[in-house]
């Protein structure tokens, strides 16, 4: 429980009501943990904190300490009253203190590792002096050495099949586009607007827009949450989106609360009736009718898939989903034209660029940011050479990198990027055990597995990836089959002023191989290739430029803080 009182939170917001925690600071130290339930690095940060509070609370001498957890998820105005804008952030309030005031940052980023000492510093608690035990390898007996042994190796073993489980989990197409969908909107939900009452500096809207943007032309184009969600959130983005939270989170909502006959919100396969609620909603024969709360809650949650029974792991689960989705899109030459005639940038550098500054401003989760960053603004796995700043559907076969490598790289970086980032976690969780992660555990990190696709790796013994075979998987399990044609992408693909609203068709994922699709790209090659390949090739080794060719100068902010 907490107390409220109106007050200036500093945020633009007059008189809005702060959310105090109700901790009694006068005769104890208080220490709280803020977390996100999604966020991966808070779930392997739980076990730390528990031990470092135990540690705390037996050696303190003479000072009572308590230790707490809060979920911002469930009390976001408490975080946002302390002014919390990464996960996990820990806190202390030293005995005497105003728990009106923000306590003092007891985990930093680029401070020294979480720890009894560094509390008691932060704190002013006095620890009792408390010999070290030193693990050691020797034991007694043989029976001791394996025993120990049989235990690290059933470790080994559990990990493992838990985590070929996971990739094993079964799933379909509409699963991934539904997560993926969910993921966007409870991003939008929580990472744009930290605190209520704040509008977007011109920045974080110029990154967000760019990913709007982003998603309009790199998705399919009958997508329920393009056709639906971004379409409209770029259509009143000056006008509500970056004026407040409760305009964003209303239309994101009101999308929410579809009831898509016989599916889910996001999913791929769109040829079903829509409906809102209170408007004609109905359930699918047989069925009885769902209530607007069922039907929300429904859309609000991820897949078995993604959860794994743990809801905690559906937002960054859907999350990579979507970046999936949106790598392989891209790579689409129909696509690539669409963003151009949109007005995009549409190479793959520019997208790789354009997820890394979402992740920088709209992902909280403080060390899985970092992390990424890191990698990213380290040329990692050799982006900065691999992804060109050509739009792919206008090289020539005869170039050195042809438009089907180019087309497919981006793609194959991020599935690259997604299993390295697989083995560190596999890596942080074996050293937790203290114990070394074992190669079986770094082979079933890696996806696909040789069940989903055995053509991807060139020999027996999984040492070796068939890049190509990679990307057809890719391709096969992120991008449908058939896409359904959208009337207004296909109106400004074809650029002939076209009404909304012509019969659908469905075309297979080679369409553009046909003969009018050929046309096409041909003659934009030949009419922009001169100009977009001279543009192409500047370098902008300090600026990025955003959709609709706007720029902004030092973009390379390392996150939202």
């Amino acid at each position: 429980d907490g107390h409220r009182k109106r007050v200036d939170l500093g945020n633009g917001a007059e008189n809005a009501t702060a959310t105090y925690l109700n901790l009694n600071t006068y005769e104890e130290v208080q220490i709280v943990e803020f977390y996100a339930p999604w966020c991966p690095h808070c779930q392997q940060f739980k076990r730390e904190y528990i031990q470092v509070a135990r540690e705390v609370i037996r050696r303190s001498l003479g000072t009572k300490v308590s230790f707490k957890a809060i979920s911002c998820e469930m009390y976001r105005e408490v975080c946002q009253t302390y002014k919390i804008k990464g996960f996990p952030t820990v806190m202390g309030f030293p005995a005497g203190f105003n728990i009106e005031e923000r306590g003092r940052d007891l985990n930093a980023l680029g401070d020294t590792k979480f720890s009894a000492k560094k509390i008691a510093d932060e704190l002013g608690i006095t620890l009792a002096h408390e010999a070290k035990s030193f693990f050691t390898s020797k034991y007694s007996d043989s029976q001791d050495q394996r025993d120990h042994d049989e235990r690290i190796a059933k470790q080994s073993m559990e990990a493992t099949e838990l985590k070929i489980s996971w990739h094993h989990e079964p799933s379909t197409i509409n699963d991934r586009y539904h997560n993926a969908a969910t993921s966007l909107s409870f991003a939008l939900k929580t990472g744009v607007y930290l605190v209520d009452g704040e509008t977007l500096d011109s920045r974080r809207a110029l990154v967000l827009q760019d990913f709007l943007d982003l998603v309009d032309w790199a998705s399919p184009q009958s997508w329920q949450a393009r056709t639906g969600l971004v379409q409209e959130l770029r259509q009143t983005f000056n006008e509500k989106v970056i004026s407040g939270r409760a305009g964003l989170v209303k239309i994101v909502e009101e999308h929410q609360s579809m009831y898509v006959e016989n599916g889910l919100y996001g999913d791929i396969q769109i040829n079903r009736k829509k409906h809102r609620i209170g408007l004609g909603g109905e359930a699918p024969k047989g069925k009885a009718p769902m209530t607007a709360n069922d039907i929300f809650w429904a859309n609000n949650v991820w897949t078995e898939a993604c959860t794994h029974s743990k809801r905690g792991l559906g937002f960054t689960c859907g999350l990579w989903d979507l970046f999936h989705i949106l790598t392989i899109g891209a790579g689409m030459p129909i696509h690539q034209i669409y963003g151009w005639r949109s007005g995009y940038l549409t190479s793959p550098q520019h997208v790789g660029e354009t997820i890394r500054n979402f992740i920088a401003l709209f992902f909280p989760c403080d060390v899985c940011r970092w992390n990424f960053l890191d990698m990213y603004d380290n040329c990692g796995h050799r982006h900065c050479k691999r992804l060109i700043t050509t739009m792919p559907a206008l090289l020539h076969d005869d170039e050195i990198i042809t438009p089907e490598i180019a087309s497919r790289e981006l793609a194959l970086w991020l599935w690259e990027v997604h299993n390295a980032i697989n083995i560190r976690l596999m890596r942080e969780s074996a050293e937790r055990e203290n114990r070394i992660v074992s190669d079986e555990e770094k082979l079933a990190g890696q996806f696909p597995t040789m069940l989903l696709c055995n053509k991807c790796w060139k020999d027996d013994r999984m040492e070796k990836w068939d890049k190509a075979a990679v990307y057809d998987f890719l391709k096969d399990w992120y991008w449908p089959s058939k896409e359904v044609e959208d009337s207004r992408f296909l109106s400004v693909l074809y650029n002939d002023g076209r009404e909304p609203g012509h019969s659908h068709r469905e075309q297979g994922t080679t369409h553009h191989g046909q003969m009018g699709w050929v046309v096409i790209i041909i003659g934009l090659c030949l009419s922009l290739f001169a100009m977009t390949r001279q543009n192409s090739q500047e370098k902008r080794p300090s600026s990025l430029t955003y959709g609709r060719r706007k720029k902004i100068e030092d973009i390379r902010f390392r996150g939202s803080h």
